[in-house]
């Protein structure tokens, strides 16, 4: 694993199928296969997300399962 993090953008019900890529803002957490914790920041108060990790090797990029977060007001 060349880089490994998490991708997140703003989750609109209207657009089916809308996850989060690597395009869409991200953390970069390090390389290898360890585990790693990301920090998110800068996300907009009372905003729901769609956030989900990924990671890239030679073979290019994979995703993990995305999940959706609520911020506070």
């Amino acid at each position: 694993i060349i880089e490994k993090g998490t991708c997140w953008c703003i989750y609109d019900a209207y657009q089916v199928m809308k996850y989060p890529t690597i395009e869409n803002d991200r953390t970069k957490d390090g390389k290898g296969n360890s585990s790693f914790v990301s920090k998110i920041t800068g996300l907009y108060p009372n905003t729901s997300y769609t956030v989900r990790t990924y990671a890239i090797n030679g073979a290019g990029t994979r995703y993990g399962s995305e999940f959706y977060i609520q911020t506070l007001p």
